[in-house]
C-alpha cells in the first residue's frame, strides 16, 4: 500500500491507498470506504492462467492512424 497524499485539518479529507480504493475522512473518523473491482471476462482469466500474454501492436495501430490523417 502506498499513499499517495495525505491531508488531515479538520476538514474532508481522502488517503488514495490504492489505484481503486479512496477512504473518506472528516476530522479523524472514516465516514465512507469506496472499492472498485476490475472485473475480467473469464476467457481472459483463463487465458492468463495459460500464460498467455496480450502482445501490443503499436506500429500496426500508428500506420492505421496515419492512414486515416492523409485521406
Amino acid at each position: 500500500m502506498s499513499f499517495t497524499y495525505l491531508e488531515l485539518d479538520n476538514k474532508i479529507s481522502m488517503i488514495n491507498i490504492h489505484h481503486h480504493t479512496m477512504i473518506h475522512i472528516i476530522g479523524m473518523k472514516i465516514i465512507q470506504i469506496h472499492m472498485i473491482f476490475m472485473v475480467q471476462h473469464s476467457s481472459h482469466t483463463l487465458l492468463q492462467q495459460n500464460g498467455f500474454t496480450q502482445q501490443v501492436y503499436l506500429k500496426y495501430e500508428q500506420e492505421c492512424l496515419d492512414g486515416k490523417k492523409k485521406r
